[in-house]
């Protein structure tokens, strides 16, 4: 009877085996309900509420349990809840033991999948006692089989796996080949959960050969999804691949939906493992709404780990931390599963390792180990091993470092865990090469290579070509070396185009895949072949830049869906009133320090909603993506033709142990390479800066040792030029380098105008002619608006108020007026009320030249939500009067330059390989090649005099001054006025991008 009462399957618990270059590889468990075999009974008046009143029968119990399990199988955990909720009391009431048993059974289980492991394991304890007690060999069965879901939920495999076996001999017993197959599923799912993928492999190909004779569709895309993950395992993408696609395609048919949100799982880490991040984002997306809509709790926790792991490939980790703690918070209240707290832990740590955190790393990778041992995660384990290696390579600490490699290459050759080998071999070849055994590094850098390139892992394969090439170096073979560098290059070029998100997202890219330019560059330079060595230098810098501006981007919002323009709205809406409340909650006196927290906090979880819902539209609009430009990295000669008789370029690059340097003139391109270590020059560039904001009167001591530091070595290639362009490069974005002395005593600016490019090649297309319309006005300008005080509040999480004091601005208001008599009559002028952020977002496209002269707040933590103060509009839901840097983003410019006079508009983070990412990033990616920003918290009334005397001197007079020449005037103008004369005052504005 019992057997046939259960005749729907149970949604599945999973088994937790992660690998930490990747997103959970969980191995699913399957249920022991037998396919439906009569028509299903009339369940439709169970999906009312209140349920109807039923008389305490056995038909009733019956009935009540098989539409639990109907909806159970239809993923609908709630409903069956409450039905099996209404069958215990029915069976209580009526002192039914056999009934009360079956309905303890899977109220136990769904309250599991729910999320509620601490009530299901009575329940389902119970339901074993009475079954031995009736000696109900099936019920036995199927409530052991419910247990070792629950012991692989919580992490306790061999537990899992001795219950499941348990729950084979027993159906055994019974002739029961469907029982059979769901345990030996079950056993391989714990033997693969502790990386015996040998053993696992013959259960699952047992269980799928007994579900095909039996005709379970259902069951057997399981075990199909369980053996491609395993091949994957084994190195067999394309098999995992097939095998996946295959068992979604059933899915589908079935209308199953866990089972769907499993196999988009599967594609996700293929997906990932080709480096096709995008498309393993947008999978895991989907996956993971099915899960939240059906209330599978593990899963849902399993799947924001899983989507933390792609951001966290991507290099952006806000997003991915986020995403961990929002799967640690659940796993901790509800799942409490030893495995996914350790592969959490250790992507913390590999986080914060890669973040220059290195004693956090070590804390959490040690918890991660200390988990994994309480529960015997051997899995685990090895994941934490090989990032704490990683983490000890980088402070030397080699002994420590071997010693956890050879522990995770033991497990690896065990278990047969290809990709994870090679891993760990590249590690393990990199610690010989710096205990000078360069040729057993080459041995072990080439099999990881070798197994890589099989398998078709990207991320694995570039690295591995990489520390090849660095191999071969120390063999003194430079041919070898380069033809590695090369290929390295190429397979991260082909990774960048399928990288997802948008432009914010994919400046991080490059953030941990920079080395083999920066090698292939030094080893041109080894080679005296500068010219080669400014190639490579220019491939590596502002690849987004370049692509937004000869890309084909499309505005996000012609793309969107009315659904998605009403989700965004809402989510706006909701970003502005938590930015308002924390605004006038930071002004109030007195201040309230724990509501100020909490509401940081709030608009902190508001940000990340919006950023993970532009993340998912453009992984599901691929036509939102800019395409990869398809433009060259510019040459040598041709950067020459870029620079008169009277210019140079000068180029940083960062290579492997020290900051290059490229002087570029008219005749030819000379390489330099600094004494200093970017350590030392990162110290004196800080203190320098540190000096200019307190207006040090020491400061000429610091701008002449960072002179020669910096521009000593090439002043013989800068002798006689009087315009130079500067790309810097990681710390030297920071140094204004205007303000740098001679020994002569004289700044740089006195000898030549100064301008800054995100790169050579970013700059050539800049100064190309522009196609479209030209704007239709000369000049719009915002100054001193209404509410402009409160930017300058601070709420103490790391905003710096900008533009002076905070408080009304008078000098910026007659700064605009005053432009506005430059300009004449086709300028347009905002102050106060009128200077409103909805004004700005309509009009500004329109004009040659935009100028706001307001507040603005740096966001140390969170660059593109640094912003400048414009009055809010009246009744305005979505507009804060905050103009955030994201929001600059998404507005199309045509603007021939942009002023942005206020404070530290300059700065931002620094994303290796692209540049300084805010508020002036966010200018180019709308589309001006030229923008005019600040370094510093710079002084109001000494920023008017610079910004009226710059643009008399460039507006268009009869001199036809270029930019950079203008703002060079316009500092000697201040410098020499009276009480301006400290650099302070006058160096603080730079001009970026097109010079001309």
């Amino acid at each position: 009877m019992r057997r046939n009462i259960r005749r729907y399957c149970l949604s599945l618990l999973v088994v937790i085996a992660v690998c930490a270059a990747g997103p959970s590889s969980a191995a699913e468990s399957l249920d022991a309900f037998p396919a439906q075999t009569t028509p299903p009974p009339d369940c439709d008046p169970l999906t009312r509420d209140p349920l109807p009143a039923w008389p305490d029968s056995a038909d009733s119990s019956k009935r009540l349990t098989d539409c639990a399990y109907l909806f159970s199988n239809k993923s609908d955990y709630r409903r069956a809840e409450l039905l099996f909720e209404s069958a215990l009391e029915m069976a209580t009431r009526r002192g039914d033991r056999a009934a009360r048993a079956t309905a303890l059974a899977g109220l136990g289980l769904t309250r599991g999948t729910l999320g509620h492991a601490d009530e299901a394991e009575p329940m389902l304890l119970e339901s074993l006692n009475i079954s031995e007690q009736l000696d109900d060999k099936d019920g036995m069965a199927e409530a052991s089989s419910q247990l070792g879901h629950l012991s692989t939920q919580r992490g306790r495999y061999d537990e899992a796996r001795a219950y499941h076996q348990r729950s084979f001999t027993l159906w055994q017993a019974e002739g029961s080949h469907r029982g059979m197959a769901v345990a030996l599923n079950n056993v391989g799912a714990s033997y693969r959960a502790v990386g015996d993928n040998a053993a696992a492999w013959d259960y699952f190909q047992k269980s799928l050969a007994e579900l095909e004779a039996l005709g379970d569709r259902r069951r057997s895309a399981t075990v199909i999804d369980n053996i491609g993950r395993v091949s994957r395992t084994l190195g067999d993408y394309a098999s995992g691949l097939e095998l996946a696609r295959k068992a979604l395609a059933i899915r589908e048919t079935l209308d199953d939906r866990e089972g769907i949100s499993r196999s988009l799982n599967s594609l996700s880490e293929c997906y990932q493992a080709q480096g096709n991040y995008a498309a393993a984002l947008d999978a895991l997306q989907r996956s993971l709404e099915i899960r939240q809509a059906i209330g599978y709790v593990l899963s849902v926790a399993e799947a924001q780990n899983n989507i933390a792991v792609v951001y966290e490939a991507q290099g952006n980790y806000p997003q991915a931390v986020a995403y961990l703690r929002k799967a640690l918070a659940l796993n901790a209240a509800k799942v409490h599963s030893d495995s996914l707290s350790a592969e959490i832990y250790t992507h913390l740590g590999e986080i914060f390792s890669r973040q220059g955190l290195d004693a956090q790393a070590v804390q959490s990778l040690t918890r991660a180990l200390r988990v994994s041992a309480a529960s015997a995660l051997a899995l685990q384990a090895a994941d934490a091993r090989l990032a704490l290696a990683r983490t000890y390579m980088k402070s030397g600490r080699l002994v420590l470092a071997a010693q956890e490699l050879e522990q995770v290459l033991a497990f690896r050759n065990t278990t047969g865990d290809r990709g994870g080998r090679a891993e760990a071999l590249i590690e393990m070849a990199e610690i010989e090469r710096r205990r000078g055994r360069a040729g057993r590094g080459l041995a072990l850098a080439t099999e990881a290579r070798d197994m890589a390139e099989a398998m078709e892992l990207a991320d694995v394969r570039w690295l591995a070509l990489t520390t090849v090439g660095r191999m071969d170096v120390a063999l003194a073979r430079a041919a070898e070396a380069a033809e590695a560098f090369d290929a390295a290059v190429a397979v991260v070029e082909d990774m960048r185009v399928l990288n997802g998100g948008g432009e914010e997202s994919r400046s991080r890219f490059f953030a941990n895949r920079l080395a083999p330019y920066q090698e292939r560059m030094a080893l041109a330079l080894a080679a005296s072949t500068p010219a080669d060595a400014f190639y490579f230098a220019e491939r590596s810098k502002a690849r987004v830049l370049l692509d937004v501006i000869r890309g084909d981007r499309v505005p996000i919002t012609k793309a969107m869906t009315d659904a998605e323009r009403r989700h965004e709205v809402e989510l706006r809406t909701a970003l502005t009133s938590a930015n308002s409340e924390l605004r006038f909650a930071a002004q109030a006196m007195p201040r309230d320090q724990s509501r100020v927290a909490a509401l940081q906090r709030r608009r902190d979880e508001r940000r990340v909603a919006y950023e993970e819902f532009q993340a998912r539209l453009y992984a599901a609009h691929p036509e939102l993506k800019v395409s990869r430009a398809d433009v060259p990295a510019i040459r040598a000669a041709e950067a020459q033709m870029l620079a008169g008789p009277s210019d140079a370029i000068v180029e940083f690059a960062a290579g492997p142990t020290r900051m290059h340097a490229f002087v570029i003139t008219s005749t030819g391109v000379k390489a330099f390479t600094l004494a200093a270590s970017a350590l030392e020059i990162g110290r004196q560039v800080q203190r320098f800066r540190d000096q200019l904001a307190a207006r040090d009167l020491r400061v000429s001591d610091s701008a002449r040792r960072l002179d020669e530091l910096v521009l000593g070595p090439m002043r013989g290639a800068l002798s006689g030029k009087t315009a130079l362009i500067v790309v810097p490069d990681g710390m030297l974005w920071n140094l204004p380098f205007q303000a740098l002395q001679g020994s002569d005593g004289r700044y740089l600016i006195e000898q030549a105008a100064v301008s800054y490019a995100a790169s050579v090649t970013v700059l050539r297309e800049a100064m190309r002619p522009r196609t479209g319309p030209a704007p239709s006005g000369a000049l719009i300008a915002f100054g001193n608006p209404a509410g402009g005080e409160a930017a300058a509040a601070g709420t103490g999480d790391g905003l710096h108020a900008i533009r002076g004091q905070s408080g009304s601005l008078p000098e910026s208001g007659r700064e605009v007026e005053q432009l506005a008599a430059i300009y004449g009559s086709s300028s347009r002028v905002y102050v106060g009320a009128e200077a409103r952020e909805d004004r700005w977002k309509a009009e500004a496209s329109s004009y040659r030249v935009v100028h706001l002269a307001t507040h603005g707040v740096l966001d140390n933590a969170s660059p593109l939500y640094s912003h400048l103060v414009l009055a809010r509009p009246q009744g305005a839901a979505e507009d804060d009067g905050l103009l955030e840097a994201w929001e600059i983003m998404n507005t199309q410019l045509r603007a021939d330059l942009v002023v942005l006079s206020a404070c530290e508009t300059a700065r931002g983070r620094v994303a290796p390989g692209e540049g300084i990412i805010g508020l002036m990033w966010a200018v180019f990616v709308a589309g001006s090649p030229a923008t005019l920003v600040s370094q510093w918290q710079v002084d109001s009334a000494s920023s008017t005099a610079l910004m009226v005397a710059f643009h008399q001197e460039w507006s268009g007079g009869p001199r036809r001054m270029s930019k950079a020449r203008a703002l060079r005037q316009a500092s000697l103008r201040v410098l020499h006025t009276r009480g301006f004369s400290h650099p302070f005052y006058w160096a603080g504005f730079i001009l970026a991008g097109d010079g001309r």
